[in-house]
């Protein structure tokens, strides 16, 4: 596990017409080794930008993106996108190895932590299955897995339930945290679902409009395991999207 450090991070991207579109402005943020922290803000605001930069996908215009006590190219990165980009072509338990392959973890060892995460995600029964035939719900599942199986130091997440109806996105939200209580990992979870933000993080960090900064962050003092129906997560979640409205006005 790591802990992230952001600092005083900006980013301008160049448009066709030769001016510069700045998407971040003096960014900073700390997510706690072992911590489930939560960034929301408007769509389009630079949420997936600043993932992008700390995978090492961009580069930043200026600050900086520090491991605490790791060098950055040493740290294990886990990336789950919107959709989950799986291999059609392999099955639900090739897809896992594969990233397992490409981590470089030995063959021997390999099957043993699929089948480990498979049962975790209770996908166990659908190992030889391939993709295009999973629901959306479970097509998450397998990417979930495929994430958690490479044991990562850090584990991104943008925005991977929200192509799911509600009820799917409650279950796999429940799932998710089932499994991050196992593994402990550092997770940044990004959403513009202020709900989905205080159910799931420790902390919520609220970014504003583009170019964005964090304005505001949130400790969610709630236990564990969460109820939906806890009125204290409809409470604390309606008081970050009044402060998001006052600050930036419509999410979207």
């Amino acid at each position: 596990m790591a802990t992230i450090h952001i600092r005083h991070l900006s980013h301008s991207f160049s448009t066709p017409n030769g001016h510069s579109l700045a998407v971040l402005k003096d960014v900073n943020l700390t997510v706690r080794e072992g911590q489930f922290a939560c960034l929301l803000g408007p769509s389009g605001c630079g949420k997936s930008t600043l993932l992008n930069m700390i995978v090492g996908l961009l580069s930043p215009s200026g600050g900086a993106i520090e491991f605490e006590g790791q060098d950055p190219k040493s740290v294990n990165i886990g990336y789950i996108f919107q959709e989950p980009r799986l291999l059609n072509w392999r099955t639900v338990a090739d897809n896992i190895d594969f990233a397992l392959r490409v981590k470089g973890v030995p063959r021997e060892k390999r099957p043993a932590i699929v089948d480990r995460y498979l049962k975790m995600v209770g996908l166990e029964k659908f190992r030889g299955v391939y993709p295009l035939t999973l629901s959306g719900g479970m097509q998450s599942r397998v990417g979930i897995a495929r994430a958690f199986a490479i044991h990562p130091d850090v584990l991104l997440m943008d925005e991977p339930f929200s192509n799911l109806d509600e009820l799917t996105a409650r279950q796999l939200r429940r799932d998710l945290l089932d499994l991050w209580e196992k593994e402990r990992l550092t997770v940044l979870f990004i959403t513009h679902n202020a709900l989905e933000a205080v159910y799931l993080g420790d902390v919520v960090h609220v970014m504003t409009n583009r170019p964005a900064e964090i304005f505001t962050s949130r400790e969610i003092p709630l236990p564990r395991p969460r109820d939906y129906r806890n009125p204290e997560i409809f409470r604390i979640q309606q008081e970050i999207v009044d402060q998001l409205l006052t600050r930036v006005g419509d999410l979207e």
